[in-house]
C-alpha cells in the first residue's frame, strides 16, 4: 500500500476520488471541505449583523433546550 498527497485543482476531482473510496479502491485520509471563495465573497453581508446576533440567539436557546431534554 502506497501512500500519497495530491491538490485537488478541480472540485469535480474530488467527486471522482469519493466514488473511487465507494468502490473500496482508495481510501480518502485527510478530507477538507472544499470552500469555493467566490461562494463566500457572494454570502458576505447577505444579512444584516441583528439578523445574525437573532439568529445565533435562537441557535443558542434552542441547544440549550436540546441539552435539557436529553
Amino acid at each position: 500500500m502506497e501512500t500519497i498527497k495530491i491538490e485537488i485543482v478541480n472540485p469535480k476531482a474530488m467527486n471522482l476520488l469519493r466514488d473511487m473510496e465507494d468502490l473500496k479502491v482508495i481510501k480518502i485520509l485527510n478530507s477538507k471541505p472544499i470552500i469555493n471563495r467566490d461562494s463566500i465573497t457572494k454570502l458576505k453581508g447577505s444579512i444584516s449583523k441583528q439578523e445574525a446576533d437573532e439568529f445565533n440567539e435562537f441557535v443558542n436557546k434552542s441547544r440549550e433546550e436540546w441539552e435539557t431534554i436529553f
